[in-house]
């Protein structure tokens, strides 16, 4: 059976499909902002710390996701404090939210009688078993990027670009900060199930580095990195289907190797 044939004939492949482009959505929106805040290590420390919400979820046989939001949006309070209180050793002190959320996280799993083998899925997605639960939940998080990005486009543009010229009228830096923070923090709760908690900065920072090389507006670069996001989750999981590999994988790969291909020929 062929990808297409089975998007046709089966709920779960529509469902893990679905779900890759409302993540695209979600990349496109928060991705370039990421990039120019240069804010991929405040990315690793919240994608890692979510672990632990993933975790307790499990332990207490909760929806996974939830707690994986909670845990997201308290790893982006902490982080966000952290750059406003610690700017000289906010790298260290990231790293330490990063592997401590790693290391919490995995002692919760081994704790729960069935975490050895769920842990799987959120290291390195699992996106051919999202619930239509999981998409009402993703389709919500979109919806709140986009009213983010309606009311605090221009205040988030400015910060990233020119602290001071955003200082100097008025805007509140630190607050736009971790008005970024909880975006990315929505933004890597939608992408566990696709590419899991190790592969997810590969689709928060490529497609959007991709997409700032060649447009001409940041409005440009974000319509541009939904499409690349897009591409990038639909090829891979038609191509994980025929080899019989790890989507999560596969779809980190693409974007990796859109982004070689387009930096030699910048």
């Amino acid at each position: 059976m062929s990808f297409l044939e089975a998007l046709a004939a089966h709920a779960f492949v529509q469902r893990a499909l679905a779900a890759g482009l409302l993540v695209a959505l979600g990349c496109g929106l928060i991705g370039p902002l990421a990039v120019i805040h240069r804010s991929s290590l405040s990315s690793g420390a919240i994608a890692h710390g979510l672990l632990v919400g993933v975790g307790v979820a499990v332990t207490l046989h909760w929806p996974p996701l939830y707690g994986a939001l909670i845990a997201a949006l308290l790893a982006a309070l902490l982080t966000g404090w952290i750059h406003a209180r610690f700017r000289q050793q906010q790298d260290v002190l990231l790293a330490a939210v990063w592997s401590t959320g790693m290391a919490l996280g995995i002692l919760l799993f081994a704790s729960s009688p069935q975490g050895n083998t769920a842990i799987s899925g959120f290291l390195f997605g699992s996106i051919l078993l999202v619930s239509t639960t999981e998409l009402q939940l993703m389709a919500a998080l979109d919806g709140v990027l986009l009213l983010t990005m309606t009311l605090f486009y221009w205040q988030l543009v400015s910060s990233g670009l020119d602290e001071d010229y955003a200082h100097s009228r008025g805007i509140p830096i630190n607050l736009c900060h971790l008005i970024l923070l909880g975006s990315i923090a929505c933004l890597t709760v939608l992408l566990i199930r696709i590419v899991g908690i190790t592969l997810m900065i590969a689709l928060i920072a490529l497609p959007a580095a991709t997409a700032l090389a060649y447009a001409r507006s940041l409005r440009q670069a974000m319509a541009l990195s939904v499409v690349i996001a897009a591409l990038c989750i639909t090829l891979g999981l038609g191509i994980s289907f025929h080899l019989d590999q790890s989507p999560g994988a596969t779809i980190a790969l693409l974007s990796v190797l859109l982004y070689v291909v387009t930096a030699r020929r910048r």
